[in-house]
């Protein structure tokens, strides 16, 4: 019994020893277990990583590629719908039953029934009374305002201007360079030569001719030279002029003797003397002017010769080269040109007045082309003579 105790006591240590051995394998094994569920963990979180980064991917293409596919026909959809409405007519469409009836009869109608209310029903008649047509014909287009007619001249009163009694002042005449005018005009326009008495540069003689006390239809005093000498006649043209000759002057100094003797003949024509017009060797941009004019259609650049206006400058004159007219407030006198046509009583260089039967040119005819001015000549003389006859008729 003894021996069995010490047996006993000696097998001991060696089952403490395996019992801490069983121990030692077991949190060997734990430990083990433990690290093998970490990196499983990490790789199992990585994968989850990844797969979720794919799916987020895959879901982000997908809806790109199903907005894509359903873009195209929605943008083809607003695109027709946008042409429709273009060509579409405008008229609105007239209510139906469907619209306004009660919603539970539109709930238990019969297909039958509703037919003929889901077709809008389009008057034809709809073209409201208050808007015009839609037909755009020439009736609708503005006509631009037509000029007056110019009255035409009997062939009477043409054979008494063409016979008229003329009597003719033109001192360019002994110019060296300038070519006379009015010779040239007085062919052209068929006129019997026999009663025109042109004393070209002879002033004696004109004014000798003047003071005569004939009869003369029209007296025309184109002044152009460049020299000291004034002509004393303005008195007696007065006279005439209140008798009914026609009248034309041209004359580029009247700023020097508007205060003078010729004063009672521009106060009965209603104007004076506005402004001197100077033009100098620098030829200032300002200086270079048309003569223009606020009504195209005026007779005197219609009848019986269509004259260019404004009329083209070919200079010639400097120094002192005209005047510029201005209206009397109660003067009768029209500027018919001028330097600024936007002022109709101030700037004039072509004055008409005494109920048409003067005319008053207060620039040099040869600072302007050749043919414009023949014209515009010829007009003077036609209608100052017509509107001379027209007095004479009017006379008791």
């Amino acid at each position: 019994m003894i021996s069995c105790r010490i047996k006993s006591e000696m097998n001991q240590p060696i089952r403490n020893s395996r019992k801490i051995g069983f121990f030692i394998s077991l949190a060997i094994l734990a430990l083990l277990l433990s690290a093998c569920n970490l990196f499983s963990g990490v790789r199992q979180g990585a994968v989850e990583l990844s797969v979720a980064q794919l799916l987020q991917t895959e879901t982000v293409t997908a809806l790109y590629a199903r907005q894509t596919e359903f873009a195209a026909p929605v943008k083809q959809i607003f695109l027709t719908r946008t042409y429709e409405a273009q060509i579409a007519p405008t008229e609105t469409l007239q209510p139906t039953m469907a619209d306004v009836g009660d919603e539970e009869e539109q709930a238990t109608a019969t297909p039958e029934a509703e037919a003929p209310t889901e077709t809008p029903v389009i008057v034809p008649t709809y073209t409201p009374t208050y808007f015009p047509t839609a037909t755009i014909g020439p009736t609708n287009t503005p006509r631009p305002p037509q000029p007056t007619p110019t009255p035409r001249i009997s062939a009477e009163m043409e054979q008494r201007i063409y016979n008229a009694r003329v009597l003719i002042l033109e001192d360019i005449v002994g110019h060296p360079v300038l070519v006379p005018r009015l010779d040239a005009i007085i062919a052209r326009m068929g006129m019997n030569t026999d009663n025109v008495y042109n004393y070209h540069d002879a002033t004696g003689f004109f004014v000798e001719a003047l003071e005569a006390g004939e009869e003369w239809d029209l007296i025309i005093v184109a002044t152009e030279k460049r020299t000291d000498a004034r002509l004393a006649i303005w008195e007696t043209l007065h006279e005439y002029a209140q008798n009914g000759t026609a009248i034309i002057v041209e004359a580029w100094y009247l700023d020097e003797v508007s205060g003078g003797s010729i004063k009672p003949l521009l106060d009965d024509c209603g104007v004076k003397v506005h402004n001197n017009w100077f033009r100098d060797e620098s030829h200032e941009a300002y200086q270079f002017v048309v003569v223009d004019v606020a009504d195209n259609n005026h007779r005197l650049f219609n009848r019986p010769r269509k004259v260019n206006m404004p009329l083209i400058p070919t200079f010639f004159w400097e120094g002192d080269v005209g005047d510029q007219m201005s209206v009397l407030p109660l003067g009768h006198a029209a500027i018919i040109g001028g330097l600024n046509t936007r002022h109709s009583i101030y700037y004039g260089l072509i004055t008409e007045c005494l109920e048409e039967r003067m005319v008053l040119q207060t620039f040099s005819t040869h600072d302007y082309r050749k043919i414009d001015t023949m014209n515009l000549w010829e007009n003077y003389i036609y209608n100052t003579l017509l509107a001379h006859f027209q007095y004479l008729d009017r006379q008791p």
